[in-house]
């Protein structure tokens, strides 16, 4: 390969590369990200992995705060990893609010919602 092939291959890396970055960077910012990535028709959720509505970040509390939701009528489910929009809908029937919690497990909250989605499974509001 020339010099000037070399050149316009790289011309083109770099171009690909800057568009790829600001890509990344308007879905970064989308507001309704994972929604739209994963075709779910569900409201999305602001809430995180990391967050636990107040409680420690221990298996137990995340038991707690599931029966304490369950009797409010407001039962909840982290969805977290990969998810399949079609796996999702068919686990449930019930009044369930799903929440989107990333894909990186064993983080900041993630004891609270294994305790939690326990306890929800447990109880057969979502089937595993």
């Amino acid at each position: 390969m020339t010099n000037i092939g070399k050149y316009k291959q790289r011309q083109r890396m770099v171009i690909f590369s800057i568009g790829l970055l600001m890509l990344l960077y308007v879905a970064s910012n989308s507001s309704n990200l994972p929604i739209s990535w994963t075709g779910m028709k569900f409201e999305k959720q602001e809430l995180s992995l990391a967050s636990t509505d107040g409680y420690p970040d221990t298996e137990e509390d995340g038991i707690v705060a599931a029966r304490k939701d369950i009797k409010l009528g407001k039962p909840k489910y982290m969805l977290y990893g990969l998810i399949n929009s079609d796996d999702v809908q068919n686990r449930t029937n019930k009044n369930i609010e799903f929440r989107f919690g990333g894909c990186v497990l064993g983080e900041s909250g993630y004891r609270f919602w294994s305790g939690y989605n326990s306890e929800i499974i447990r109880l057969g509001l979502v089937k595993k």
